[in-house]
């Protein structure tokens, strides 16, 4: 498995959580290679990862995954129509500012109700394993 890029950062919170062994770490990578898009490098986003790839990638560097989901799941339609289609680009469009000052917090108060089985983020939750 190629691990390149994001390896580093997974290394470093590795460090960190030696010092703070009970310290949660809450990662969030940007879902589905179908999304990838100008855009996504623009805010240096290098790929866009599975749910398995971002697992793998923790456990093998020492953390055991407490939880792991999917979020924004109405933004993977949008991304997918505005960014990948319509081909929008700019960070600060109007439109993506009432997107996250509105729409988020509503996606986000649902999916704490219910889990999604897409988003266009992935989230989780890992400590460093303790052995001894």
């Amino acid at each position: 498995m190629d691990y390149d890029f994001y390896q580093t950062e997974i290394l470093e919170v590795a460090q960190i959580a030696v010092d703070y062994p009970k310290w949660l770490a809450r990662l969030t990578y940007p879902s589905f290679r179908l999304l990838m898009s100008r855009f996504d490098k623009a805010v240096d986003h290098h790929r866009r990862y599975a749910k398995k790839t971002e697992r793998e990638l923790l456990t093998d560097n020492g953390f055991e995954i407490v939880t792991t989901y999917y979020v924004n799941s109405v933004g993977w339609f949008v991304w997918l129509i505005g960014i990948r289609i319509l081909k929008i680009t700019r960070r600060d469009s109007l439109v993506l500012k009432i997107w996250d000052k509105i729409v988020i917090p509503v996606v986000s108060k649902f999916e704490s109700w219910i889990s999604p089985l897409f988003g266009q983020n992935i989230l989780i939750v890992s400590q460093k394993s303790i052995k001894g």
